[in-house]
């Protein structure tokens, strides 16, 4: 979802900062959110499982697309 939001907001926007800051936007769901969802509709714990997988994936990707956009200007 990074790298489309990238390339969708280089169509649409009119800067490299606008790319940037969509293409965070667009990757960077809300993973907390989706913790809390499952903790309030499931008793299990095992239903916080994916969602917990599921942030720390999207937190360790956008970390290295920062890294990447950084050097560009």
């Amino acid at each position: 979802m990074i790298v489309l939001g990238y390339y969708i907001a280089k169509i649409f926007a009119s800067g490299i900062q606008q790319r940037k800051c969509i293409s965070l936007e667009c990757g960077l769901q809300n993973g907390t959110l989706a913790v809390f969802v499952a903790s309030q509709l499931f008793d299990d714990i095992i239903f916080i499982v994916p969602t917990a997988a599921y942030a720390l994936v999207m937190f360790v990707t956008s970390i290295v697309f920062v890294l990447i956009v950084r050097k560009i200007k």
